[in-house]
Parts: C-alpha cells; sequence; structure tokens
C-alpha cells in the first residue's frame, strides 16, 4: 500500500574511447523520505557517428568479456526466456525508440531493434529473488555489465553462482555471479550480485 518517487539526475558526462558516457544515478524513494533503492546506470553513446551502421566491439575482446575461469559454487538455478518485440513495446509503453521500433533502430545504426537493459535485467533479480527472497528485496546490490546485444526473438538464459560468503551487520551475505547468455554461446551480461541469507 506504499507509495514511491523515483527521482534520476545526470551524475557525469565522460568520454571512454570513441564513446560518450552518461552516468545517471536513480532513487525510489517512499511516503516516510526513505530510500527503498537506488541505483547508478552508465549509457555509452556514440555521438560523432553521423550515419551508417554502429559498428559492435568484440565482447571477447570487452574487458567485461574477456576470457575468464568459469565461476564454481552452488548454483541458485537457471531459467530460459524469449523477449519478443510486443514485449518491449509493452515495458516501453509504446514510446517509439530503438528499443520498440525497427526504424528507429535503423535510423541510430542498428540491425533491429535492441532489447533495453533493463528487460534483461529483470530477469536475473527474478533469479535471485527466487533464491533470496526477503534477503535479496532487503539487502540486494548488484554490478552488472552488458556486453553484446540481444534482439527480439533470440532466447537466452540467466544463472548464478554463489562463490562465497560474508558476514555484515551480523547477517550472512553470499556473494553471487550472475550471467546471462545467448542460446548460441555469447554472452551479453556478466556482473556480480550479493544479498542476505536468512
Amino acid at each position: 500500500g506504499k507509495r514511491f518517487a523515483v527521482a534520476a539526475r545526470v551524475a557525469d558526462v565522460y568520454r571512454r574511447k570513441d564513446r560518450t558516457v552518461v552516468a545517471t544515478e536513480h532513487r525510489i524513494i517512499d511516503d516516510d523520505g526513505e530510500v527503498a533503492a537506488e541505483s547508478v546506470h552508465h549509457n555509452s553513446f556514440l555521438l560523432e557517428q553521423t550515419g551508417g551502421e554502429v559498428n559492435l566491439p568484440d565482447p571477447g575482446r570487452r574487458k567485461g568479456g574477456q576470457q575468464r575461469p568459469e565461476p564454481t559454487g552452488e548454483s541458485i538455478g537457471s531459467s530460459d526466456h524469449v523477449i519478443t518485440l510486443e514485449m518491449c513495446r509493452r515495458f516501453y509503453a509504446d514510446d517509439p525508440n530503438y528499443h520498440t521500433d525497427r526504424s528507429a533502430a535503423r535510423d541510430l545504426g542498428f540491425k533491429e531493434v535492441v532489447i533495453g537493459a533493463g528487460m534483461t535485467m529483470a530477469y536475473l533479480s527474478d533469479l535471485m529473488t527466487r533464491r533470496f527472497g526477503k534477503g535479496w528485496i532487503e539487502g540486494g546490490c548488484l554490478d552488472l555489465k552488458f556486453i553484446n546485444v540481444l534482439h527480439p526473438g533470440e532466447p537466452f538464459t540467466c544463472e548464478g553462482i554463489i562463490t562465497g560468503y560474508s558476514t555484515e551487520d551480523g547477517r550472512s551475505r553470499a556473494q553471487i555471479a550472475l550471467s546471462a547468455s545467448k542460446s548460441n554461446g555469447p554472452k551479453i551480461i556478466v556482473g556480480t550480485a550479493s544479498a542476505f541469507v536468512d
């Protein structure tokens, strides 16, 4: 029954190689003024490219996507998904942009609609919710890198591995390696998460 307000601000704008990156801070605040959640999202833009197709880097060569040993530990499970173009349009309330409209995507140099980060990230959060429940809702932390694009209709799998535990304020906190991969192999998201274990 609580009401929440969402506040956002541009915290930084900086250059990284040939891209301009905008760091946006978000806060979700309840009626009592308490912060329920906060995040920082870094969006990169090819502002100097005025035409042609976007030249996406090879995920295997990017820092976040370089080959590294697969994590070992206890699995928190996995889940398989397919996001449709209709789902994208509903998620973005029919706002025509490169996440919902092929023409808008092609205008920006993409061959196809690019599924928004919030949609794929939600499935990783769902995986954490199913495993940790209240411990994820009350104290979840997430640090993700989006290293490859996903298009509507492409199957992908989310999975997580518990890599260790720590103690925080007398509570046990699980450390998790998270990833999402296309069914044909390439990873689209890599990162870490943590949640209280009750």
